[in-house]
């Protein structure tokens, strides 16, 4: 939803923020992407072969935080249905995201008692895969 969906770019505007479908939807599970912050922290230690390579720096941990651009070249999103309530395995996560620290946008842009999405995120950007 929002910038990332371009269904409204500055996410502060009428119509109200737009929800993803079928993301949004309770019957489908939707996977969000990540990616660590600033490149994570350099992996230490015994090295795999890739990561000697020049130029190849392999991340060994860091802060992760949605993947979006500039840094990535894909974006992740996430938002509430405007159409499903909250289910019901969702209710306290998404009771302790609304009442925590988290940015978000005014009240009157999105809905806080529908179905939240991702249901699920994990690396999406500049990650190592070996195949042994």
């Amino acid at each position: 939803a929002g910038a990332a969906s371009k269904e409204n770019i500055d996410c502060n505007s009428s119509p109200p923020i737009q929800p993803n479908f079928p993301a949004s939807s309770p019957y489908i599970t939707a996977v969000g992407g990540t990616m660590l912050q600033n490149g994570g922290t350099a992996l230490s230690g015994s090295l795999p072969p890739f990561c000697t390579e020049p130029g190849v720096t392999c991340a060994g941990g860091g802060v992760e935080i949605v993947s979006s651009v500039p840094q990535a070249l894909i974006t992740s999103g996430g938002g509430f249905s405007n159409i499903f309530s909250t289910p019901s395995y969702q209710s306290s996560d998404v009771s302790a995201w609304i009442s925590s620290n988290a940015l978000q946008p005014p009240n009157q842009y999105w809905n806080s008692q529908g179905r939240g999405y991702p249901d699920v995120a994990g690396l999406a950007h500049k990650y190592l895969i070996v195949e042994n």
